[in-house]
């Protein structure tokens, strides 16, 4: 069978070892090709994912026994900020605090200043300016690739400087994603949250699961299918699903399409597809109705697997496999 030549934004995020939302930033920067289906799903050249694997360690992948550890009990998401302008450092202070989220931040005026600390207290998130005295944003980057404590560390970095003018200073180490000044504390949000997300969940073994169906005893048919193989959550409508959604972050959700009250099933897609944080998250439909036609209008709102009821366990199952895979 030959190898498709392109893949999702998931795949390439699994290939790479990163987020989604990295793989989405380095599209919009342009390291990765990238186009757009009539349906709206982003497609993503192969070639240019493994362009980005030769060019060396991508920072913030997981690899093998180099992964992130579990949190300590009780730790916060931590994120160190680099930049020599005060004023900078003050904003990201003031904007990551109004943010309330459950993470701490140190800041550093330079990249001598930032690699003491970051060789006494690892950050969870490294966010660099590139111009700066001393010890310059690309000597730190580079420095940071040869310590093997670092080098696995997510890392974003905001300057004013244009592609152009990054490539023509040294160029930066393969697939680091940049954002632009003036700070844009939105895109910085989103990049944050999907690691604070995983970092979360790293002290919990298997993929979550979250089941949406307005039937107790189909839910309970669902989770003592798959319940000892994944962390298994559930809830009765769609405004919960949401919620559950954006809160927890499962890897997979079984909906059903035909849920009593509103949003239906199919609405529920929509509302996941158009997130920006939830887009790619893999959905698998749970229908009653069987005419090809159901499927293809399930398929064609985004669902990455159609599954009729009644089921049965074992096909769940291998159809959770086949996306988690």
């Amino acid at each position: 069978m030959t190898e498709k030549s392109y893949c999702t934004t998931a795949e390439a995020a699994k290939l790479l070892g990163t987020s989604i939302r990295t793989a989405q930033l380095w599209v919009e920067s342009g390291q990765l090709e990238a186009w757009k289906t009539e349906g709206g799903h982003r497609r993503i050249a192969r070639s240019s994912i493994e362009r980005l694997l030769r060019r060396g360690p991508v920072p913030g992948a997981s690899r093998g026994a180099a992964r992130a550890t579990a949190p300590a009990a009780g730790s916060k998401f931590r994120i160190l900020v680099v930049d020599d302008d005060t004023k900078i450092l003050h904003l990201f202070e003031r904007q990551i605090a109004a943010w309330e989220l459950d993470l701490e931040m140190a800041t550093a005026s330079d990249g001598y200043e930032a690699l003491v600390m970051l060789g006494s207290n690892r950050p969870d998130l490294l966010i660099a300016d590139l111009h700066m005295p001393h010890v310059n944003g690309f000597k730190m980057l580079q420095t940071i690739l040869t310590i093997p404590q670092l080098s696995e560390m997510p890392v974003l970095v905001v300057s004013g400087l244009s592609p152009a003018q990054i490539r023509a200073e040294g160029n930066l180490p393969a697939a680091v994603p940049v954002l632009p000044k003036p700070v844009q504390f939105d895109e910085v949000r989103s990049y944050v949250e999907p690691l604070l997300l995983r970092w979360r969940s790293l002290s919990q073994d298997g993929a979550s699961v979250l089941i949406v169906d307005d039937d107790p005893a189909l839910r309970k048919l669902i989770r003592s299918s798959v319940g000892p193989d994944y962390k298994v959550a559930e809830c009765a409508d769609g405004m919960t699903a949401m919620r559950m959604i954006n809160q927890q972050a499962p890897d997979v959700v079984l909906l059903d399409v035909m849920l009593e009250h509103e949003p239906s099933g199919l609405q529920v897609l929509e509302m996941i597809r158009a997130q920006s944080t939830t887009k790619d998250l893999p959905v698998i439909l749970l229908s009653g109705l069987l005419r090809p036609a159901d499927r293809q209008a399930g398929l064609m709102r985004g669902a990455s697997a159609y599954v009729t009821k009644p089921f049965s366990p074992l096909e769940l199952h291998q159809t959770l496999r086949k996306l988690l895979a």
